[in-house]
């Protein structure tokens, strides 16, 4: 999730990270759909998030549930990590580990996404993201119990 008017894409940031971090003794890779980055330093397998604003100020971003899994599978080697671009191409780098993101972090009212096309027939209206659960009665229901669960105390 991109916020603040950032261009959507953070390659040119995973590709600032990886050389940071073999720099700095590690070999890394751009990791797949759950994890932007995979490395390794000292047998140790590290895993790394990253999350891109030109913004020195405050940064308003989102991390997906899949990225808070990984993260708590193995809180020791993950981090989330904010790539600051600065207006002459050098980044700074803020690295934070689960706990720590966590008092950031919150969790909203669940969201319902809708993704109209208002082409007859369009094959586009039936590709949706594996990840993402159909909206139905009982799975909105499930998402509200759930949801109220976390509010009761």
């Amino acid at each position: 999730m991109e916020a603040q008017g950032n261009d959507r894409s953070d390659k040119k940031a995973k590709k600032a990270y990886i050389d940071y971090l073999e720099k700095n003794g590690y070999s890394a890779k751009v990791g797949n759909d759950s994890i932007d980055i995979e490395a390794e330093k000292d047998d140790q397998k590290w895993y790394f998030e990253i999350k891109k604003t030109k913004h020195t100020d405050k940064y308003f971003g989102g991390a997906t549930m899949n990225e808070w899994q990984k993260a708590l599978e193995d809180p020791e080697h993950f981090r989330f990590v904010i790539a600051i671009e600065r207006e002459d191409d050098t980044w700074d780098f803020k690295e934070y580990t689960p706990s720590e993101f966590q008092e950031f972090s919150t969790i909203p009212p669940f969201k319902v996404y809708f993704n109209i096309y208002f082409e007859k027939n369009s094959k586009k209206q039936s590709n949706r993201k594996k990840r993402a659960k159909k909206m139905n009665e009982d799975n909105f229901k499930k998402m509200e119990e759930a949801f109220n669960k976390l509010q009761e105390k």
